[in-house]
């Protein structure tokens, strides 16, 4: 008799701590299934939040501290290539673009001869040019890309890389999109110019002929219809009439710009 009510005490025992656990499973459940419904009736419930920034792509780009040695350099060099082509065409660039290497290279001469500062300037302008092409202000994006080629142009003269500046080149950025976007979307390492660039791929590349007085408008022509000067191969023409009647100005640096490229080629040999 003994031991039947011990074992009917132990069953009973087990059936109380199983509805016991039962109870506590049902309770969190129950718990579990009020916080989702809490969560969700938040979520639904939630105000919009039109404070929310959504930072933009950087494309690559090390912010220039306001104010810093590096930020008024940028600032000077812009302004007194603005003053120097006071809006003329592009066969005013080169001297514009000198013009304002010369009024700046004694009081940023730290930034003239140090390669890193001047790819931190590229840098920069990459991210101003890349930025208004998709806020479709493509005349300062062209600007952007002119400027980039210069200084890029500059670190290779510098690492003696390359004999002079590629005019050619820094006349064709301002001409047309496809060259402008192509030529960013190859230097920034996202794809934000991806879609831009199938837009504008289609269009016909466009080239610049040095000759002041060439009839074309702006001096304008398609690229593959152009020629190098073949003496010094720093100025593009239209025809041969054109390089012909430029040849009085042009002989002026012609061959100074001939003996910069010769010694150039000697040292790489």
């Amino acid at each position: 008799m003994g031991r039947r009510n011990k074992g009917k005490a132990k069953q009973a025992n087990k059936e109380r701590q199983a509805a016991v656990a039962k109870q506590q499973q049902e309770a969190l459940e129950a718990q579990i299934e009020q916080l989702q419904i809490d969560i969700d009736d938040n979520f639904l419930q939630q105000p919009e939040d039109n404070n929310v920034v959504i930072e933009k792509c950087k494309h690559g780009y090390e912010v220039i501290p306001e104010g810093s040695y590096l930020y008024q350099f940028r600032n000077d060099f812009f302004d007194t290539f603005h003053h120097a082509s006071d809006g003329d065409g592009p066969e005013c660039m080169p001297a514009a673009l000198l013009a304002a290497l010369n009024a700046t290279v004694n009081k940023y001469l730290m930034v003239w001869k140090k390669v890193e500062m001047i790819e931190r300037i590229i840098s920069s302008l990459l991210f101003s040019g890349t930025q208004s092409i998709l806020d479709g202000n493509i005349e300062q994006a062209h600007e952007s890309a002119v400027f980039v080629s210069f200084f890029e142009d500059y670190n290779a003269i510098m690492r003696r890389t390359q004999a002079s500046f590629n005019w050619p080149k820094m006349s064709e950025l301002a001409l047309d999109e496809r060259t402008l976007v192509g030529f960013l979307r190859k230097r920034i390492p996202c794809t934000c110019l991806d879609e831009k660039y199938n837009a504008v791929k289609h269009m016909t590349k466009m080239g610049f002929c040095s000759n002041p007085q060439c009839v074309l408008r702006d001096g304008k022509v398609e690229r593959s219809a152009t020629n190098y000067c073949a003496e010094c191969r720093c100025v593009t023409y239209c025809s041969q009439g054109c390089q012909k009647d430029d040849w009085p100005r042009h002989k002026c640096y012609c061959s100074l710009f001939a003996m910069r490229r010769a010694s150039f080629d000697a040292t790489q040999k």
